[in-house]
């Protein structure tokens, strides 16, 4: 798997100060999927890295380490993004609850 990191600046509201500050957050981006790798750099990162973003294209790998709950709502929305508002929002979820 080989990955790069991209940084993207954000707005937040510092807790503190309540102010509006600019910060600088930092995305994976991955080819291939072998998310045991990924969580592996929990261990090294535990504070830089948001591990509850983390998502990817293998549904497999999504039931396999989350649950059905998550393989479902990976197909949703992929499915929802692909035919936008054609089709009513149930008839997706039963087609996803079939494919899982």
């Amino acid at each position: 798997m080989s990955a790069n990191v991209v940084p993207q600046k954000t707005k937040a509201i510092d807790p503190q100060t309540k102010a509006l500050v600019e910060r600088q957050q930092f995305y994976i981006v991955a080819e291939g999927t072998n998310l045991e790798e990924l969580f592996a750099l929990q261990a090294v990162y535990p504070n830089d890295i948001i591990f509850n973003n983390i998502t990817c294209d293998n549904t497999v790998q999504i039931y396999q380490w989350f649950g059905k709950l998550a393989a479902t709502a990976k197909i949703v929305n992929e499915v929802k993004a692909t035919i936008k508002d054609k089709v009513d929002l149930h008839h997706i979820y039963l087609l996803a609850d079939e494919m899982v």
